[in-house]
């Protein structure tokens, strides 16, 4: 019977060579946007954050909508006390009793967050490549960094939701991408 040996050192040039040929920008845009994937998913689908949890509720305190002025897009709501008052002041708003969420289902979207009612803020994430081995995930205007700087680290009178970010779970994505570009590189079929 014929024995064969394979040397540590062809081995090792072996694990170079296959490093090298990952270590692309063409790569690092793939596995960007991979991630990007799974956020968007995970966020607007899955409902929940990137610990796995689901998303805090929404405030129960009245809420006070202005009745003028609606974001674009924004449906009209509908219930709300239009004649409210603060302080024996009028106000332009309606108010909702069971909070924002009362506010967000009376347009439809339901009482629970979601991350995505004009979803503006998660299609404005986009990736950079920074050279062969560095991608970055970012949001590409000011508003949607702010709303989802917001959202991710809580504030004012909103509650945390991290979602930018990847669980160790959904790390599978990104070396399921990266395989599929080993292959490619060896020149078989995905």
């Amino acid at each position: 019977m014929a024995r064969s040996a394979i040397k540590k050192n062809e081995i090792n040039r072996a694990l170079k060579a296959l490093t090298k040929g990952l270590q692309s920008p063409a790569n690092m845009l793939a596995v960007g946007n991979t991630a990007r994937a799974v956020i968007m998913n995970r966020t607007v689908v899955e409902k929940v954050t990137s610990d796995r949890q689901p998303f805090k509720p929404y405030s129960k305190r009245p809420y006070y909508a202005p009745v003028e002025s609606r974001p674009p897009g924004y449906p009209t709501p509908k219930g709300g006390r239009r004649k409210a008052t603060r302080g024996g002041r009028k106000l332009k708003t309606a108010v909702y009793g069971g909070g924002y969420g009362e506010y967000k289902a009376s347009m439809g979207f339901g009482g629970a967050p979601q991350l995505s009612v004009s979803n503006r803020m998660l299609s404005s994430i986009q990736t950079r490549v920074q050279g062969a081995r560095r991608v970055i995930l970012f949001f590409g205007d000011r508003l949607s960094a702010a709303k989802a700087h917001g959202h991710h680290t809580g504030g004012g009178n909103v509650p945390e939701r991290r979602f930018f970010g990847l669980h160790p779970s959904e790390m599978v994505n990104l070396y399921e991408t990266l395989r599929r570009q080993i292959l490619k590189i060896q020149g078989m079929r995905p």
